[in-house]
């Protein structure tokens, strides 16, 4: 059954700001499991080195799928805005976390260089139900998801969002795709871009359940993109060669999930050969 249409509005009493040193974050006290993971957070991240390495050919355009408190969504603006004036940064959220972004966004200086859309992507455009866990936002799924918390929001999926934005034919898209198993979705809903898009996403097999032939997505994706494993820090940079090897480990292995970056055939003469932990 669903709950409240909405999210609670914010209370000032239960907010709590985090300065991780290079920006300040925002966050809600007794989403416990999320305030956990702001410090575990690195600053360290391969997409920002590929946005470095493919800079001049400018606009950069940035999604931030499922951004939560904005870390990284802080972190790759300001890393944007270090390298070009001419670029299109937008974060997407349709939860809790996303009602203290504008917040987030305004203390670290970023208001008038990021965007923020408190929806959700999905592979078409409407309303869907958002599932999560009490006291831990990071959990925010639309499949698969426990009844802990569930609301209705707003769905666009990143064709509208690049239609809207404009880049050209040849331009290299970014994103980061955060949504606890919704990637096939998001990336349906991103099909027309798909052969410009460099992401990483998070796999979490448990997550995607049986609705996905895990191995079959990672191999279809291979068609297209060059594809690497992150690891669930991003302290690796490895090639997926063997699909079946690299699924079986990511569901034996704890944390049982990781994050892996996909990188369109036709940029990957642009890449070094090892990016390494950049």
């Amino acid at each position: 059954m669903i709950g409240d249409a909405f999210p609670k509005p914010v209370s000032a009493t239960n907010i709590t700001a985090r300065d991780l040193g290079d920006i300040v974050i925002y966050a809600h006290s007794d989403d416990s499991g999320a305030v956990r993971n702001l410090e575990a957070e690195s600053p360290v991240d391969q997409l920002a080195e590929l946005i470095s390495i493919l800079a001049e050919q400018s606009p950069i355009f940035f999604i931030d799928v499922g951004c939560n408190y904005g870390v990284q969504l802080c972190r790759t603006a300001r890393h944007i805005a270090s390298l070009t004036d001419d670029y299109r940064i937008i974060g997407m959220d349709p939860g809790r976390a996303g009602e203290l972004i504008p917040y987030t966004l305004m203390k670290n200086g970023l208001s008038d260089k990021v965007t923020f859309l408190p929806v959700a992507a999905w592979k078409e455009a409407g309303v869907v139900e958002v599932f999560s866990e009490e006291g831990n936002s990071l959990n925010n799924r639309i499949v698969k998801g426990n009844k802990d918390v569930s609301w209705i929001a707003s769905a666009l999926t990143l064709s509208h969002i690049f239609d809207d934005l404009g880049p050209g034919a040849d331009q290299p898209l970014f994103a980061k795709i955060d949504t606890q198993g919704a990637d096939l979705e998001v990336l349906i809903g991103a099909r027309q871009y798909l052969p410009q898009l460099i992401f990483v996403s998070e796999l979490v097999p448990w997550a995607c359940g049986d609705r996905i032939d895990i191995p079959v997505f990672i191999e279809t994706l291979k068609s297209t993109h060059a594809a690497f494993d992150l690891g669930a820090t991003r302290d690796r940079c490895e090639p997926i060669d063997d699909v079946k090897a690299f699924v079986k480990r990511v569901y034996e292995e704890a944390p049982f999930w990781t994050d892996f970056l996909c990188v369109p055939h036709r940029f990957a003469s642009l890449i070094p050969t090892k990016l390494g932990r950049v």
